[in-house]
């Protein structure tokens, strides 16, 4: 199985980029509490800086700066896919309970 990859990433709203995937799988990826607590991160908080958000090489991570070696920050698509992929399911099985509730 090859993993999937990142085709398209694209700011949200702040502290929020919305991803999507090669293979159709799509959604937001919250990075709010990340950035607020990792002084390594504090650049994304900056409104400009968070908005250039692009993908990596072959699709495999996303984040900024990435053509500057050491200075970059990245994130791995496989976390990502993982966060987008269990918020989807909590929404579906919220969902599922909301009508069998009815």
């Amino acid at each position: 199985m090859n993993p999937a990859r990142i085709v398209r990433v694209a700011p949200s709203r702040q502290g929020v980029v919305w991803i999507e995937f090669d293979d159709g799988l799509a959604g937001e990826y919250d990075l709010r509490l990340d950035a607020a607590d990792a002084p390594l991160l504090a650049p994304m908080r900056d409104a400009s800086y968070f908005a250039s958000v692009s993908v990596g090489s072959r699709g495999r991570s996303f984040g900024w700066t990435l053509d500057a070696v050491g200075s970059e920050i990245d994130f791995c698509a496989d976390a990502a896919r993982m966060a987008i992929e269990t918020r989807a399911t909590a929404l579906l099985a919220e969902r599922h309970t909301q009508h069998a509730a009815e």
